[in-house]
């Protein structure tokens, strides 16, 4: 499984496309405004404009996102996808990016899926890039030096 962090609009964006992807950027100051999970080529995500859903290898571009070996198990991640598929998108649960809170458990925002893919559990607030990004760190544990 790798997680796919989109560096630049997508080939097809229209003028509101590339004016959101800018938005996010700067809202969340992240070079990640939108996220998806890729597994054997083929793109797992979620969009405005069709909400949860596929692209299979070829209709999507590789090369305007950056793909990480994110770790998980393959078949739950596509089970967990298949159960959210065909939902819409997660407008309510944007508004706690900006102080309000907000969620639609019947919906999901791009990041929103990919935890869920991952980590098979709903995620319980906000979700960023960084947010799917730390889950890929290993725990840094900090041991006091006494002497």
């Amino acid at each position: 499984m790798l997680l796919a962090l989109r560096t630049q609009p997508a080939s097809d964006a229209n003028w509101l496309d590339v004016a959101t992807h800018n938005v996010i950027k700067a809202r969340l100051v992240t070079a990640y405004p939108h996220g998806g999970i890729v597994i054997d080529g083929w793109l797992f995500h979620s969009t405005a404009r069709r909400g949860v859903h596929c692209l299979p290898p070829g209709e999507w571009t590789p090369s305007r996102w950056e793909l990480r070996e994110f770790g998980g198990d393959d078949a739950e991640a596509v089970r967990i996808f298949r159960q959210r598929e065909g939902f819409g998108y997660d407008w309510v649960g944007l508004l706690p990016f900006v102080g309000i809170p907000g969620s639609d458990r019947h919906r999901d925002y791009c990041f929103e899926l990919c935890w869920h893919m991952r980590t098979r559990e709903r995620p319980r607030g906000i979700v960023t890039a960084e947010t799917l990004l730390a889950l890929m760190q290993p725990a840094i544990i900090h041991q006091p030096k006494f002497n």
